[in-house]
C-alpha cells in the first residue's frame, strides 16, 4: 500500500511493478446538503448566545449605499424572507429592517417566532414607511428570547412584493414583477454581499455567514 499528498491510496500486488488506486473516498460519508426554500442553496447563519433574553440579538446585513447605489422600493408594499431553525432548537425570533433616506432612518418590522424544523416567513410592511426611493441598507435581526442556544440558522428567499399580501411558496420561481427576488444564495460559496454585522453591542450574537 502507498499513500500520496493528494489523499489517494494505492495498492500493488506484484511487488510495486503496477499500482491500483483504492477508491476508499467514495465510501466516506458525505456532508448532508442544506435544505433550501428556493433553488439549491441558502445562507447559513451562525448564531450563539449563552443566555436567553430580548437583548440576545444578532443581525445579518446587506449594504447598498447612498445616492445612485441606493435602491428604489417605492413600487413595493412588502419585504420578506424565510428562515429555518433546526429541529430541537428553542424558538428564535426574527425581524426585518430597512434603513432609508439621507438620515439612514431605521424602520423595523415585528418579531416573528420561528418554528424548529420548518421554514418561517418574516416580513415588513412597506406601505407606510418613509424614504422608500432611497433604501440604503437592509437587515435581518435574530434573538433567542427563551433559552441559550448556539447553532446554525438558514435564511433564504429574500424578496420584495408589489402586494402587501404577497408571498412565495416553497420552490416557486418569482415572476420578477409582483415578486422580485433579492437573494437566494444558489451560487456555491457566494454570500451575495450579506455579512454578519458585529459593529454594535446590540448585534453581537451572529458571528458569521456563509453560503
Amino acid at each position: 500500500y502507498a499513500g500520496s499528498r493528494t489523499g489517494k491510496l494505492y495498492k500493488s500486488e506484484d511487488g510495486a511493478k503496477t499500482w491500483k488506486e483504492l477508491l476508499y473516498r467514495d465510501a466516506l460519508p458525505k456532508e448532508a446538503e442544506k435544505p433550501a426554500f428556493l433553488g439549491k442553496g441558502a445562507l447559513v447563519v451562525n448564531y450563539g448566545s449563552d443566555k436567553a433574553g430580548m437583548d440576545t440579538m444578532g443581525r445579518i446585513s446587506k449594504f447598498y449605499g447612498p445616492d445612485k447605489n441606493a435602491k428604489d422600493w417605492s413600487a413595493y408594499k412588502k419585504f420578506s424572507a424565510r428562515f429555518r431553525i433546526p429541529e430541537g432548537a428553542p424558538v428564535l425570533q426574527a425581524s426585518l429592517v430597512i434603513q432609508s433616506g439621507d438620515n439612514w432612518l431605521w424602520q423595523q418590522g415585528p418579531w416573528i417566532d420561528g418554528k424548529p424544523g420548518e421554514w418561517s416567513e418574516v416580513s415588513l410592511d412597506l406601505s407606510a414607511l418613509k424614504g422608500l426611493n432611497s433604501v440604503r441598507m437592509v437587515h435581518l435581526v435574530m434573538r433567542s428570547p427563551n433559552a441559550s442556544w448556539q447553532g446554525e440558522v438558514l435564511v433564504d428567499a429574500v424578496a420584495v412584493h408589489t402586494d402587501a399580501a404577497g408571498t412565495l411558496a416553497a420552490g416557486q420561481v418569482p415572476d420578477g414583477k409582483t415578486a422580485v427576488l433579492l437573494a437566494d444564495w444558489d451560487k456555491q460559496g457566494d454570500a451575495d454581499g450579506w455579512t454578519a454585522n458585529k459593529e454594535f453591542k446590540d448585534s453581537l450574537h451572529i458571528t458569521a455567514v456563509r453560503q
